[in-house]
């Protein structure tokens, strides 16, 4: 919906002195506005027509059923693109610096991970996520993305027929030795910018691509995410957090869990620069730029963990 200001407060039937204002945006198409009418405060969010079975209202009601904490959904109006949600303020979990406020706060995002994946093993409903999987098509076609925008677009890499039917092999083995784990609820871009706090409360958003997929995914976003940075002894007490949590429905012993952690890392790691490069060059925006170095570092760091890739094309385009 290519909206201005008026048009949004006639359809949402608010008055002329309700103050709507613009709000930085993420990586996606949609706009975000702030409202204050009177006392009150929340969320417009604007984007594309949706129905009534879009993934962000369905995605929101499971998640609350298997009580996990998401914004209230206040008002949709599906064919001008507009839900109207709960304000949950500015501060991001990306805000916070203390690393005694951050490890409290990381524990309770772990034991979110661990909420809808332990409970969505456990519920009979027929909840939207759980009816849909991440293919081993979806995972490639984002790694992919990665060759076309960031070591072919960013870094101007000239790949010949050789390198990129390489790269396509490398990119199948991953993906299918990050499929063999078990599968379980992802939210699926789990890290600092989508968990929110208000109060003592912690909120997680952008849910609206959430489905079952490859187990760790979700720990490996939550580790590698770009937006923070986080102290080694942090990282380690999130993973064994989260490790030991699990445990109680995935009986993976530390070697074969740590694999899967490693593999999830290695492509989320890979997708994340696709990501960060399509958002230069195609909607020219710098925002992200700052993220590819050192998320470069991190992969290049994995990596070493798989010789056999470490070895291929693909370790000599990180490098």
């Amino acid at each position: 919906m290519n909206s201005n200001i008026k048009e949004i407060k006639d359809a949402v039937g608010l008055g002329d002195k309700v103050e709507v204002s613009l709000l930085a945006g993420d990586a996606s198409t949609r706009k975000y506005y702030s409202v204050t009418d009177a006392d009150k405060t929340f969320i417009i969010v604007v984007s594309a027509p949706f129905s009534n079975n879009d993934p962000t209202i369905l995605s929101n009601v499971a998640f609350k059923k298997l009580g996990v904490p998401v914004p209230e959904i206040l008002k949709v109006i599906p064919e001008k693109g507009i839900m109207v949600k709960e304000d949950l303020g500015k501060l991001h979990l990306q805000d916070i610096k203390e690393e005694k406020k951050l490890r409290r706060y990381y524990d309770g995002v772990v034991d979110i991970i661990l909420t809808y994946q332990i409970n969505a093993t456990k519920t009979k409903e027929q909840l939207y996520p759980l009816s849909y999987s991440f293919t081993k098509e979806k995972f490639i076609s984002e790694l992919n993305m990665t060759t076309e925008y960031y070591f072919s677009g960013y870094k101007k890499k000239k790949l010949n027929s050789t390198d990129n039917n390489e790269l396509d092999s490398v990119y199948v083995d991953i993906v299918n030795k990050m499929m063999a784990q078990k599968s379980l609820l992802l939210h699926r871009d789990y890290h600092s910018r989508n968990i929110m706090l208000k109060g003592k409360d912690l909120f997680i958003i952008d849910y609206q691509d959430a489905r079952l997929g490859p187990y760790t995914y979700d720990l490996a976003s939550l580790v590698i995410d770009p937006y923070i940075e986080l102290s080694e002894d942090l990282k380690k007490h999130i993973i064994e957090r989260y490790y030991y949590g699990i445990k109680v429905i995935v009986n993976d012993a530390v070697a074969d869990f740590e694999k899967n952690y490693f593999l999830c890392f290695l492509q989320r790691g890979i997708k994340i620069l696709g990501t960060f490069a399509y958002q230069k060059l195609e909607r020219n925006n710098d925002r992200y730029i700052q993220y590819i170095d050192p998320s470069s570092k991190k992969i290049n760091c994995i990596l070493e963990k798989f010789p056999e890739w470490k070895k291929t094309v693909l370790g000599a385009l990180l490098k």
